[in-house]
């Protein structure tokens, strides 16, 4: 079967047979994402969405068609990259196995509204020949760029990542940032589409792969060019320690775990890793994850003191931890960040970052009071969830330069 067969089956594809080719290609580009990063999958599946969307239709009709076609597209994409949503809610099975169906399929089946409204966008924009691409390139790049900004955004595997996992690729973001990445990829995966069009004279079919693969040549050079003449900038006499207790979920949030879970972080912490070292005091700076606390750091002046005895002189720790602030005029619950907290070697704490950006779902729930209302609230841990920081700074920390996110 030649290439322009192949692609005139499906144009001509309906029904269930059109939307089954939509999700198998979503699903397949999921495959250009880490942890595989096979990229070059994607001129296939690009191609074919261009193909479904040649077959919509005009009109009315036809923007409706191509939103189910990009909506079919994106769940594929999303139930086959965004599976791994559903492992934690095994951590508490006989909590929250029930909502297993919800996670797995039904965020993914919302994101997609994203992708088929990209569609429905291309298609309003849709011309014949070459030109077409840069429609579909126009049309994705906004929606993800709205997936990516909607309720604080969800960007994960936006397009634009399958070419990161290339370095010298990875190096176009600090001209054009992921946005500009992903009108990049969603053109130049796209554009082997263009080979299957009738081959005459005015269309030029191979006119917009020459320029897909040399759009892509540039960006390596760019690349390369940017790797082999930058200088790596080193700060002297830093010797950093990252520690992740591997704690259970289950055990880490009850009361009667606090002392177990905290002797369990110094006892790490200070573990010799050679018989030449000698745990913290080997060490400038000291680095616990995220959520390390089960209780608020700041309310417990034993556990401040306990990490004061451990760090030695001169020493650091730079901790993920809850925050608590005065309610809002108008309520009665405290305000609850997710920070980043500095302490000196006297457990006292110096800095303090609050993350501005938060997960849905995971730091808060959309409609928050309304899916609380149904007995969602115990996904955030936290009731009214996590508020985000007001502003981006930098995080000031002895002897580091300053930081910021």
């Amino acid at each position: 079967m030649t290439l322009t067969a192949l692609a005139n089956r499906v144009v001509l594809s309906e029904g269930w047979k059109r939307r089954g080719i939509a999700f198998v290609s979503g699903a397949l580009s999921a495959l250009a994402m880490a942890p595989f990063g096979l990229f070059p999958v994607l001129a296939i599946t690009f191609p074919v969405f261009v193909w479904l969307l040649d077959g919509a239709g005009a009109g009315k009709r036809g923007l409706l068609a191509a939103f189910g076609i990009g909506w079919w597209f994106g769940f594929g994409y999303f139930v086959a990259g965004l599976y791994w949503i559903g492992m934690a809610l095994f951590v508490e099975a006989d909590k929250f196995a029930w909502l297993l169906p919800f996670a797995v399929l039904g965020i993914p089946a919302g994101l997609a509204f994203f992708t088929g409204f990209g569609a429905l966008l291309a298609r309003a924009m849709w011309t014949t020949g070459p030109l077409r691409i840069l429609a579909f390139a126009a049309g994705l790049m906004i929606s993800e760029w709205l997936r990516g900004t909607i309720l604080t955004g969800f960007p994960w595997n936006s397009f634009g990542y399958a070419l990161t996992g290339v370095p010298q690729f990875a190096q176009g973001a600090s001209l054009v940032g992921i946005w500009g990445l992903t009108l990049l990829a969603l053109a130049i995966f796209a554009s082997p589409a263009t080979i299957s069009d009738a081959r005459d004279r005015t269309r030029h079919p191979w006119l917009s792969l020459i320029v897909s693969a040399l759009a892509l040549f540039l960006l390596g050079a760019y690349g390369w060019h940017r790797l082999a003449n930058n200088e790596i900038a080193n700060v002297d006499g830093v010797r950093l320690r990252l520690m992740q207790p591997n704690i259970s979920q289950n055990l880490k949030w009850q009361p009667d775990q606090r002392p177990i879970v905290m002797r369990r972080y110094l006892s790490l912490s200070d573990q010799a890793t050679s018989p030449e070292r000698q745990g913290v005091k080997d060490i400038t700076h000291l680095i616990w994850p995220e959520s390390a606390f089960p209780f608020v750091l700041d309310r417990e002046p034993q556990a401040l003191a306990q990490i004061g005895e451990l760090l030695p002189p001169g020493v650091s720790l730079i901790t993920g931890a809850i925050r608590l602030d005065a309610p809002l005029p108008g309520s009665k619950d405290p305000r609850v960040f997710n920070s980043i907290r500095v302490l000196r070697d006297d457990g006292s704490i110096i800095a303090t970052y609050d993350k501005l950006y938060l997960v849905p779902f995971g730091e808060f729930l959309p409609f928050q009071s309304l899916l609380e209302s149904i007995g969602l609230q115990q996904l955030t841990r936290v009731r009214g969830g996590f508020t985000p920081g007001t502003r981006r700074r930098a995080l000031t920390i002895p002897g580091l330069p300053p930081a910021a996110r």
